[in-house]
């Protein structure tokens, strides 16, 4: 498979993020690909929780203002490096 990207929006998803990413680097170790997190500016430790994963295939991007589950999908879309999302 060629390389991609994962776009995942979230609001308040801190206890699900600290499963979920280590999933997916588990699972695709041997993938080249990049995650990007789109967070709704959540109000939870979503931030603290995100700040620990440091690899140079995460990127982490705070969208303020009212929440919008599409345009944030639309965010991760346009920051992809990767044609397949």
């Amino acid at each position: 498979m060629d390389k991609f990207t994962i776009v995942i929006p979230v609001y308040n998803e801190a206890k699900n993020l600290k499963i979920l990413i280590p999933k997916i680097y588990q699972e695709l170790r041997n993938k080249e690909f990049e995650i990007i997190i789109v967070d709704d500016n959540s109000t939870d430790i979503t931030s603290k929780i995100l700040k620990k994963f440091k690899k140079n295939n995460f990127h982490h991007l705070i969208r303020k203002g009212e929440r919008d589950l599409s345009k944030s999908c639309i965010l991760g879309f346009k920051k992809s490096r990767y044609n397949n999302i």
